[in-house]
């Protein structure tokens, strides 16, 4: 699988999963949790995840790309960095008065920043790159990120 197909497959999976999560989140939830209160918190949340499907598959296959190009690195430190940027951003979230929503907008929040941080880095890396093999890097680091992806998905 060439990058144009995997970057097509991903933004149609984000694209899906957004759709999904925002319209069905109740009926999603209702799927494991009979309790309406509960049901009630998950569809919120799902609706807040919604937000943030597509800077995540973006960052999926930008990962995968740096993973294919032997670049291990820039994917870690996003990672790290958005990760230990979470607590901070869910607890001045939360105590603002928007409670468990706070929780769920922080996760987004840095879900999407985490998803924008890699395709930045990404495309700054590939115009760092000799112009001439750019092309077919990209080809092979997508096609490796994509049979990657194609295992983990169910």
């Amino acid at each position: 699988m060439g990058a144009d197909p995997a970057g097509f497959f991903i933004v149609g999976w984000g694209v899906m999963t957004t759709t999904l999560f925002s319209t069905c989140g109740r009926f999603l939830t209702a799927l494991f949790v009979p309790e309406e209160p509960i049901v009630t918190m998950g569809a919120e949340y799902l609706r807040f995840l919604a937000f943030c499907q597509i800077a995540f598959c973006v960052e999926a296959v930008a990962a995968g790309a740096f993973r294919g190009l032997g670049r291990t690195v820039p994917p870690s430190v996003v990672s790290i960095l958005t990760n230990g940027l979470r607590v901070p951003v869910v607890h001045l979230l939360s105590s603002t008065g928007m409670g468990l929503n706070g929780i769920w907008a922080g996760i987004t929040l840095t879900a999407f920043l985490r998803g924008v941080c890699m395709a930045i880095w990404f495309f700054v890396h590939l115009r760092s790159r000799p112009r001439e093999n750019t092309r077919s890097s990209v080809r092979s680091a997508a096609s490796s990120a994509a049979s990657i992806s194609g295992r983990l998905l169910p």
